[in-house]
């Protein structure tokens, strides 16, 4: 049997309806759990003196979630663009060393 593409789009829509009552896909859960993650994040760095290493991030909250060092290094950046970290003044050294290497500091505005 075939199908048109605008069949096919009708079908997707319908089902994914279905699925959106039953209550099993819900939307803009993803940014929610990425604020709750960088509120975890910044709660642990306070619990240590104020600073978090890359990989420690990456271990108590990334690797559940399946992120690597890299992606957690992507987080801790938005959290310094986000005005809740700060790099520290030898964040260069730290990158050549390794991404799991790389240290940021709370900003006292979060401390």
């Amino acid at each position: 049997m075939k199908i048109t593409k605008r069949q096919l789009k009708r079908i997707i829509q319908e089902e994914y309806t279905l699925l959106k009552r039953k209550g099993l896909i819900r939307e803009g859960r993803m940014k929610e759990a990425y604020g709750e993650m960088q509120n975890d994040i910044l709660e642990l760095a306070q619990n240590q003196g104020g600073s978090i290493v890359t990989h420690e991030a990456t271990s108590a909250f990334g690797s559940r979630m399946g992120m690597t060092d890299e992606d957690m290094l992507q987080v801790l950046m938005d959290m310094v663009d986000g005005g809740m970290l700060r790099r520290t003044p030898d964040y260069q050294d730290q990158y050549r060393m390794g991404l799991e290497m790389v240290a940021f500091t709370v900003h006292p505005d979060y401390y």
